[in-house]
C-alpha cells in the first residue's frame, strides 16, 4: 500500500511539481529538456532493473529495497533543509525519487515469491498460501490508488491549486506547499517502509535456515 502510493504520488503530480518548483529559466514548459526528464523518469528506472539483474541477486533482493528506503528518506531529509531555493536539487531529488520507486516495485514480486515459498516450507504446507498473499495485495493496492491522489489535492487546496488552476501562476504559498509534499511524502512514507520492513525481516530471518533474510 505504501508503495502503491508513492508511485501513485508521482505518476500524478510529477508534471505539476515541475511547473511550479522549477523556474522557466531552468526548465521550460514544453521544452525538450522537460519532456527528456519525464522520460528519463519513466525509461530509466525499467532499464536499471534489466540491466542490474545479476547484481541485485548477488547483493540480495531484500538488502536492495532495504537501502533503498534508506537513501530515499537521507535524500529526502536533505532536500527538506537545503534544497527549497536550489532547483537543481529538486530535480536531481525527483529523478533519484523515480529511480528509487519504479526500479524497486518489480522487486516486491520476487520477495513476495521467496516469502511463500519459504512459508510452505517452514509450516508444512501442503498448498502454498499466495492467493491470500495476492489477494490481500491487490485489495490494499486499490485504496492506495485512489487515496494518495485525493490527500495530495486536499493538501495543496489548501495552499491555493484551485487558484493556479485558474491564473497558472503559482503562489509563493503554493511553492512551499508543492515542496514540503514533495519532501514530505517520500520522506514520511519511505520512513515508514522501512521500520515495517525491518520488522517484517527480523521475524523472517528467524525462520529462514541461514537466519538471514538479506542474503
Amino acid at each position: 500500500m505504501l508503495v502503491t502510493s508513492r508511485s501513485t504520488a508521482h505518476l500524478n503530480f510529477a508534471v505539476i511539481a515541475t511547473d511550479i518548483l522549477i523556474p522557466e529559466q531552468v526548465m521550460a514548459k514544453g521544452s525538450w529538456t522537460t519532456s527528456l526528464f519525464y522520460a528519463a523518469c519513466t525509461l530509466i528506472p525499467q532499464l536499471l532493473v534489466i540491466l542490474s539483474g545479476k547484481a541485485i541477486i548477488r547483493i540480495g533482493v531484500a538488502l536492495v529495497i532495504m537501502k533503498s528506503f534508506m537513501t530515499s528518506a537521507i535524500a529526502s531529509a536533505f532536500l527538506l533543509i537545503f534544497g527549497y531555493d536550489h532547483p537543481y536539487l529538486i530535480i536531481s531529488f525527483m529523478f533519484f525519487d523515480s529511480i528509487a520507486v519504479h526500479s524497486t516495485a518489480p522487486l516486491y514480486q520476487v520477495l513476495l515469491a521467496d516469502y511463500i515459498e519459504e512459508d510452505m516450507t517452514f509450516f508444512s504446507r501442503q498448498k502454498p498460501i499466495s492467493t491470500i498473499i495476492y489477494s490481500l495485495a491487490a485489495l490494499l493496492v486499490r485504496p492506495a490508488q485512489s487515496m494518495a491522489p485525493f490527500v495530495i489535492v486536499v493538501i495543496l487546496t489548501h495552499y491555493g491549486y484551485k487558484e493556479y488552476q485558474t491564473s497558472s501562476l503559482a503562489s509563493l504559498q503554493l511553492r512551499s506547499g508543492m515542496f514540503y509534499v514533495v519532501c514530505s511524502t517520500t520522506l514520511v512514507i519511505s520512513t515508514a517502509q522501512l521500520l515495517i520492513f525491518y520488522c517484517f525481516a527480523s521475524k523472517c530471518s528467524g525462520k529462514s535456515a541461514d537466519g538471514d533474510i538479506f542474503t
